[in-house]
């Protein structure tokens, strides 16, 4: 080989070894990113989770509260009716 070709050939080889050098960068930087958004997506699932829960509660007690309004408005109706009753009764002297 001649020399010109020795110093093509090294100069390859050095190029290559820089490119596999921020390879090897990119990839523990890429690794790094993908643990954080891992992260990120397990703490995401448990507020979702979490939310779900919440949801679920809060319909619980809006139904709750439903039963309680037809509750109220059917006691309020019976209150009324004996008040007319009550209304009706002579009080007579």
């Amino acid at each position: 080989m001649q020399v010109e070709q020795l110093e093509v050939l090294e100069e390859r080889i050095g190029r290559l070894l820089e490119l596999v050098n921020r390879l090897k960068t990119e990839n523990r930087e890429l690794r790094m990113q993908n643990a954080e958004l891992l992260a990120k997506l397990e703490e995401n699932e448990r507020t979702i989770e979490q939310l779900k829960e919440q949801y679920h509660s809060v319909s619980e007690q809006q139904q709750e509260i439903e039963q309680l309004k037809a509750r109220e408005e059917l006691v309020r109706a019976k209150i009324e009716n004996l008040l007319k009753k009550l209304d009706e009764i002579p009080l007579g002297g």
